[in-house]
């Protein structure tokens, strides 16, 4: 803890992202520096503008030096092909956000980017698959191929607290038994996942036979209808909301070209006639991880006691 230090400079990284930035910044490091009259220099991507950070890019006090990609190009780092590339394939709020460092409002987002950040764990890590970990874990699977990537993660339920312990994303064409494959060997190593949610949307129930035939135990395959991904998304929001959720803090560092905090950040919804929801991402993003996410969360919540597997719609 820095409390009672003090520093003639403070230099912070990706401080968007920090838990609890108000007490970070003006309990702690504001008080570091009050008696040397020193320096604070606090860097990061755009995020939530419910952040210290962002009210420090608003207030005339302090210097501001915003570097985009268009300065990366000029200085020859990467080229502009490059660049094309990234605003042609990626959400428009997310190439604004990563390359143009500006603040976009995400007012259509169902995970919201001040509540994405509000369940970052910082003492949160993932567990690697060779490991043999101790504790309660439940799976979520979407299945992709061709155009989807296909994705699993594990969450950890310790009482009412879940936490997402291991994600891994596929590449494009990845055949089903491979994706099979990985989870009976988690299940092998792991020994306590209590039951597994799988999207069998578009992949039919033959995905969920497959799983039971080469021994995966309480496998539950779920259709995605309006009705169910309005259930499982409404859980996840209330849950992270409760701030019964914890995602470790890796805004930085990418896992299997996962950016967490932006991945959940794309689900769109909107309000139907029906008066139920409909969920969406931009084109050219991807809310693999969100579903599974949901799915995984959903089954920790759900879940009947270990045994055989079954299908929901």
């Amino acid at each position: 803890m820095l409390r009672g230090y003090t520093a003639n400079q403070v230099i912070t990284d990706e401080s968007a992202f920090f838990k609890d930035d108000r007490l970070v910044f003006y309990n702690v490091l504001y008080p570091m520096l009050s008696t040397t009259d020193g320096t604070l220099i606090a860097s990061s991507t755009p995020w939530s503008k419910d952040s210290v950070f962002y009210r420090m890019c608003q207030a005339p006090e302090f210097s501001k030096h915003v570097t985009t990609c268009e300065d990366v190009v000029r200085s020859g780092l990467v080229k502009q092909s490059f660049i094309d590339e990234m605003r042609n394939q990626l959400p428009f709020e997310r190439f604004q956000r990563e390359f143009m460092a500006e603040f976009v409002e995400d007012i259509d987002a169902w995970l919201t980017q001040s509540l994405i950040v509000s369940c970052i764990d910082s003492q949160l890590t993932f567990f690697d698959f060779q490991v043999t970990p101790v504790g309660e874990f439940y799976i979520g699977v979407d299945f992709g191929k061709e155009h989807d990537f296909s994705v699993v993660v594990i969450i950890q339920k310790q009482g009412s607290i879940l936490k997402v312990v291991h994600v891994h994303r596929f590449p494009l064409h990845t055949e089903y038994a491979s994706v099979i494959g990985y989870i009976k060997s988690l299940q092998d190593r792991w020994r306590t996942i209590r039951a597994i949610y799988s999207d069998i949307t578009g992949v039919g129930n033959y995905i969920v036979e497959d799983m039971f035939r080469s021994g995966i135990r309480g496998v539950i395959g779920v259709n995605f209808t309006v009705k169910s991904k309005e259930e499982m998304a409404t859980i996840l929001r209330k849950k992270m909301r409760n701030g019964e959720i914890k995602i470790p803090y890796i805004p930085t560092r990418k896992l299997d070209d996962i950016d967490l905090t932006a991945e959940l950040n794309v689900e769109k919804f909107e309000l139907m006639k029906t008066g139920h929801l409909r969920f969406s991402h931009p084109e050219g993003g991807h809310d693999d991880v969100f579903w599974s996410l949901a799915l995984g969360v959903y089954g920790a919540v759900k879940a009947p006691l270990p045994g055989v597997g079954a299908v929901m719609g």
